[in-house]
């Protein structure tokens, strides 16, 4: 098995959390490509997972639905927090966010952004607030000029108190964002072509934002707002459960895989009709779905189940639901979606949900139901996806299968553990080394991991 890590290991995004469940003073960087996170039970693998599901909702939502979401007060604030009269969560997020599509500019649409928040729990007037915000904008630039990836433009700042919520938030602008500089991200008109507005501190008054919502849902039209909000949100998580996958979905439900596995009959029936020239799904749905991508579907399936032929599903109006099935042999027997094995209906909807979803996501565990060859196969497919211009930059994925640490890179390693109460995680030291060594003996990673041989 021969490796290389050239051209590798360049972090998109990093994350510093503290005070989410065992995320205390906590910090990771997510590199491009495939991010494999490894550590035993009760390390924080999850905690970390689900505090990319609780971001997203607190953005989108409010602080007080991402809390609610994830369990409640006392599951989701650290434990050490419990007997004082606040709590908090911060957190500080650096990455790259992309205007493509939001701007006609074909040149300057990338930047790089710093954002940061705190949310608060005052037990003595039992409110859940968003105390901070920030949004740090550095100057736009092409995809190649990374010196001007910390070269600061200026800021929005959001600051409330306890005492003052009924008061509103007070808002804080950089003057430098409130000009038609080249290299301003802030200076594009939004994605309706109104004219420009300035985001000063008055305008940014008259916008109701409630005391546990963000600053992103006033939506302010501002396409590098909009960018920095997908780039935020974007991280959801997915443990597929082949029951739910299985279920026929009902005529009316949006195509989509769902974190839980369900919706793969009604996105094959929306993939079936992009992939008929004579027919057309609906216009919103067509632009995510090419008629490549079932043909993808079906192909990536044969891999690990060479008899199929095909996929289709019907829409049944006596039922009110998507029926799937699978085209076996030469005379194309069709088998209903549901008699289909764990297995292969897990398999079926972690293949769809790499081929049709943009964005970036994390999987949990995906080798449940798997048997060993499809997960191998599994990471070749992430990787191939991943490598194609316009996909995500970086996959994540927790496991404890060797088979899966077997087919990783070194250097798409992240070793979890639970320390003095709290989560770390770090790369692997020496990875040259470890790679050296895989290459001379023969033996994969999973090899080493599973006997401590790596750190």
């Amino acid at each position: 098995m021969d490796m290389s890590i050239e051209n590798r290991g360049v972090e998109l995004t990093h994350y510093s959390v503290s005070g989410f469940r065992s995320l205390t003073d906590f910090s990771i960087g997510l590199n491009r490509g495939l991010n494999v996170l490894v550590g035993p039970n009760g390390s924080g693998k999850t905690n970390f997972i689900e505090f990319l599901d609780f971001l997203s909702s607190a953005i989108s939502q409010s602080a007080a639905t991402a809390v609610s979401q994830a369990g409640g007060v006392a599951r989701v604030f650290s434990q050490e927090q419990s007997k004082s009269k606040t709590s908090k969560i911060s957190a500080i997020i650096s990455g790259v966010a992309d205007m493509e599509g939001r701007v006609d500019d074909k040149e300057l649409k990338i930047f790089n952004f710093e954002y940061e928040i705190e949310i608060k729990f005052s037990r003595s007037q039992s409110v859940i607030f968003v105390s901070k915000e920030t949004i740090k904008f550095r100057k736009l630039r092409q995809a190649h000029e990374l010196e001007l990836c910390r070269s600061p433009v200026g800021a929005i700042s959001v600051r409330r108190q306890v005492g003052t919520l009924d008061k509103g938030p007070v808002f804080e602008v950089s003057p430098r964002l409130q000009t038609k500089n080249i290299r301003n991200p802030l200076r594009y008109l939004n994605r309706f072509g109104m004219a420009f507005r300035a985001p000063d501190e008055k305008n940014l008054d008259s916008i109701y934002v409630g005391f546990d919502e963000s600053i992103f849902s006033a939506r302010q039209n501002h396409p590098a707002v909009d960018a920095v909000r997908s780039a935020i949100t974007r991280g959801r998580s997915f443990n597929l459960v082949p029951e739910h996958v299985r279920v026929p979905d009902d005529l009316t439900r949006t195509p989509a895989i769902y974190p839980d596995g369900s919706g793969l009959t009604a996105t094959l029936y929306h993939l079936q009709r992009a992939s008929q020239p004579t027919r057309r799904s609906r216009p919103v749905i067509s632009r995510r779905f090419l008629p490549e991508h079932l043909e993808a579907i079906v192909e990536w399936t044969k891999l690990v189940f060479p008899e199929l032929n095909g996929v289709s599903v019907v829409a049944d109006p006596h039922t009110g639901k998507y029926l799937g099935y699978l085209n076996i042999g030469q005379e194309s027997l069709k088998i209903p979606l549901q008699s289909a094995s764990d297995g292969t209906l897990k398999w079926l909807g972690l293949v769809t949900l790499i081929i049709t979803r943009g964005g970036i996501y994390s999987v949990e565990e995906p080798e449940n139901f798997l048997h060993p060859k499809m997960q191998q196969y599994l990471i070749d497919l992430i990787r191939d996806f991943s490598s194609e211009p316009g996909r995500p930059g970086y996959f994540i994925m927790s496991s404890h299968s060797e088979t899966i640490i077997n087919k990783c890179h070194p250097d798409e390693l992240i070793l979890f553990d639970f320390v003095n109460g709290k989560t770390q995680c770090s790369r692997l030291e020496n990875q040259e080394a470890v790679l050296e060594q895989i290459n001379e003996t023969g033996f994969g990673l999973g090899y080493y991991y599973a006997n401590n041989a790596v750190s």
